[in-house]
């Protein structure tokens, strides 16, 4: 009986107007008394549902003795309810189409100059490079650092995805491809306009531009990406991509390049200057701790500044560590984003480094770069707080 309650519901009944259905079809005829009776419905709402029955055209009368006698129809008339449902809601589905296109129109009072995405997982990884496309405009640029894993692993989707709509927007895309993948390049050169270059440097977080909007990609045990809208980030990491373009970066690897770019904060820096570390990680090596330790003191000697956004996923006390020396202000990002790489930036430098057992350290020599990157930090620096 309560299927045959939940079916009848499925198509628009309540549940009394179904019992009433069913209870009629069992006894052919009824008189209300004994419906609410047998039902256990009371007087006063068993015409409101006899009213709504007949409405969808499921029951009829006959009177008797001046008395209302109620009868079921053929239950075949259930289909003219299911194809009024249909109709519902295909009407529903139009007034919802409306809905969004008048909700589409609302002009926004306020734009925001800066927006952060955290996508995780496979599937959240497939909808940022879908929310990514769909930000190209009409013969606009794209420029991505590609790195070997997204060949081994995303080929064939990206493939599917990324060109078509690029093609069909006529966007011009660089692609800087790991020189041995090459043949992944050549596999590309079919989908123009693009123009490929190769590199020696294999990153393993990739990074992608175009317009406003730039993407890190990270791989590893689970795949993560980061979509972020901010204008002067993405003119900053043009700049990166044409520095790599150009072949005019420095690429090392291991804790040994890392703590060797890092002091070359001393040859540059004067006492009272500062260097800048932007979304440090919270994984290093045991090595890296013991070497911040002597360094923090080799820099209180040399009067040397610092500060140091770290992610927020980072055992406080190491921040408390750091936060003994003098002149350090270590404190967290301001947002849950945890970036791919971290950097460094003193003078005209940036250090790109990304935490591994043996870190990729990338060191790009530019003012405008590292200025670029400074007015970055210096946005999060404002919304951060002490420790």
């Amino acid at each position: 009986m309560n299927e045959y309650i939940e079916k009848l519901q499925s198509v628009g009944l309540t549940r009394n107007e179904s019992r009433v259905y069913i209870f009629l079809l069992e006894y052919q005829e009824a008189k209300t008394g004994i419906m609410c009776s047998k039902l256990n419905i009371p007087n006063s709402h068993i015409y409101k549902i006899l009213e709504k029955l007949l409405d969808k055209g499921i029951i009829s009368y006959k009177i008797i003795n001046n008395i209302k006698v109620f009868r079921p129809v053929n239950p075949q008339s259930l289909f003219s309810l299911f194809r009024e449902k249909e109709r519902q809601i295909e009407k529903e589905k139009e007034d919802l189409k409306s809905f969004i296109t008048n909700l589409e129109k609302i002009k926004i009072k306020e734009k925001k100059e800066n927006d952060f995405k955290y996508f995780e997982g496979i599937n959240g990884v497939r909808s940022m490079f879908t929310e990514f496309v769909e930000k190209f405009k009409q013969d606009s640029e794209v420029f991505i650092a590609s790195a070997p894993i997204t060949y081994e692993k995303w080929n064939a989707f990206l493939l599917e995805l990324f060109h078509p709509p690029r093609i069909k927007k006529n966007v011009k895309q660089k692609l800087i491809v790991p020189t041995r993948l090459k043949k992944y390049g050549l596999e590309r050169k079919k989908f123009q306009p693009i123009e490929i270059k190769y590199s020696p440097i294999e990153m393993e977080t990739e990074f992608g531009v175009c317009g406003d909007y730039t993407y890190f990609l990270s791989f590893g045990d689970k795949p993560y990406s980061l979509l972020i809208k901010d204008k002067n980030l993405a003119k900053s990491q043009i700049k990166i991509f044409n520095q790599i373009w150009q072949q005019d970066v420095t690429v090392s690897y291991g804790t040994d390049a890392l703590i060797k770019a890092h002091e070359k904060t001393y040859s540059q820096l004067k006492p009272g200057e500062e260097y800048i570390y932007l979304g440090i990680p919270n994984y290093q090596p045991k090595k890296h701790h013991k070497y911040w330790e002597k360094d923090h003191e080799r820099r209180v000697k040399a009067k040397i500044k610092c500060r140091l956004l770290f992610n927020k996923d980072t055992d406080k006390i190491i921040l408390d560590e750091r936060n003994k020396y003098e002149g350090c202000d270590a404190r967290f990002m301001p947002t849950d984003i945890k970036t791919p790489s971290y950097m460094a930036i003193f003078k005209n430098t940036v250090m790109m480094t990304l935490p591994k057992k043996e870190p990729l350290v990338v060191e790009i020599y530019n003012k405008e770069i590292a200025d670029s990157f400074k007015a970055y930090f210096e946005a999060f620096w404002k919304l951060s707080k002490k420790v």
